[in-house]
């Protein structure tokens, strides 16, 4: 995911179709100066959360553009101390080539985004960070696999995964066989992985993926016809994509079941049955970049894996740049709410419990995270049962200090 900064005004504003929401019961502190560790945090591209230490909160992984990745685990209620040390060390050569201005002592992969899951079967969870530019600069072996070996340390796995300039990673049990396979997607034709039941991948793209060569910038896995079967949706530099799978791991593109996006890029997709029906609907990051269309598009599914656009009629209009969203019930209402990462401040929408979304970020949100906020974990990271937020930040290489991962606790009003 290259990165471009862009200026923006975020606008927005209320649908006259939504019922005026009582105060919020909840407000989120920012609790970074005390539960997050000192360690620079500022080149963050993903979030990606699981105990990774078996004590029983949630620990984090913060995959790092161009710098090394870090590992923070949970020391309870939420603090978290430094444990990137327990990452493998990179090695000389396979950094080697590329710009001077990326040859220093904390120098990592292009990395971009993380998956967290038991991929040998081992009852141990297993870390994959897939990396996007270092494939330009010749390098090879340039995404981390890392095999979990009990109480939060690891091992990396060589050979590990196939070289691709790759902007997204996720994981499923595609082809219903019992272990977890592997999408890595990017520039050029994405990926599928199946796992050989022991934690090895064999690349059965050809045979499995409907040919294409856009940039996709994010894919997730859901079940979105209702047949059982985990399907693909793809966020693309220029469009959106859906391909469903015939039950085995074999792809077919089903992309006329979604509505003609127009001139958009998407940063992010996410699948969640925001209206309560029981199906899943897709919510579309976007930004403007590149005179493309900002709005956010919300589509709802008829249960059968078809989608229409009531963006309009459901979420606030908005011109900013959306480079993450993510759902999850803040109010413990039932339903869900959703934060969206941008590249200015953090927002916060609630859900009246239709599917109807309403700006409630000045009420509980004291401090908005001024971003560019690209990367987004909700969990319950201090164990009270309420879901807070684990903030990505990305520097960009700008000289400004105050950008850093920030983390908001959920709190009573």
């Amino acid at each position: 995911m290259t990165f471009r900064i862009a200026s923006l005004t975020l606008v927005a504003f209320g649908l006259a179709a939504a019922p005026a929401l009582a105060d919020p019961a909840f407000r989120f502190e920012d609790v970074t100066a005390t539960h997050l560790p000192d360690s620079v945090l500022r080149n963050s591209m993903d979030v990606g959360v699981a105990d990774l230490d078996g004590d029983g909160d949630l620990d984090v992984v913060v995959p790092q553009e161009f710098r090394l990745n870090k590992m923070l685990l949970n020391q309870g209620g939420g603090r978290f101390a430094d444990a990137s040390d327990r990452i493998p060390a990179l090695t000389a050569e396979e950094l080697a080539g590329g710009p001077p201005q990326l040859q220093f002592s904390d120098a990592g992969h292009d990395s971009e985004d993380v998956s967290v899951a038991d991929f040998d079967g081992d009852g141990v969870l297993d870390v994959i960070i897939v990396a996007e530019d270092d494939v330009r600069f010749g390098r090879t072996q340039v995404h981390e696999y890392l095999r979990g070996l009990g109480g939060g340390r690891f091992e990396r796995v060589r050979p590990g995964l196939p070289d691709m300039e790759a902007d997204a990673v996720a994981h499923a049990d595609l082809d219903a066989d019992g272990d977890i396979d592997l999408l890595i997607a990017g520039a050029g034709q994405d990926r599928l992985l199946l796992n050989d039941r022991g934690g090895a991948f064999v690349d059965v793209t050809a045979d499995h993926l409907p040919p294409e060569d856009k940039v996709t910038q994010d894919i997730e896995t859901a079940d979105l016809d209702g047949d059982g079967d985990l399907d693909l949706v793809l966020g693309q530099e220029g469009g959106h994509a859906l391909w469903l799978n015939d039950g085995r791991g074999r792809f077919t593109d089903a992309s006329d079941r979604l509505p003609a996006p127009g001139n958009v890029e998407a940063r992010k997709v996410t699948p969640a049955d925001v209206d309560g029906d029981g199906d899943l609907d897709l919510y579309f990051s976007h930004v403007g970049w590149q005179e493309r269309e900002p709005q956010d598009r919300l589509l709802i599914n008829d249960g059968a894996g078809r989608f229409a656009d009531e963006s309009a009629a459901r979420i606030p209009a908005e011109t900013g740049t959306t480079l993450t969203a993510r759902f999850a019930d803040l109010d413990g209402d039932g339903d869900l709410d959703l934060v969206r990462g941008e590249h200015g401040p953090l927002t916060v929408w609630a859900n009246d419990g239709a599917g109807v979304f309403t700006d409630i970020s000045s009420a509980v949100l004291p401090h908005r995270a001024e971003g560019p906020n690209i990367a987004l974990a909700l969990a319950d990271f201090d164990g009270d049962g309420r879901i807070d937020i684990y903030i990505g930040q990305l520097k960009a290489g700008r000289p400004d200090e105050t950008i850093r991962d920030r983390l908001l606790l959920n709190r009573p009003a």
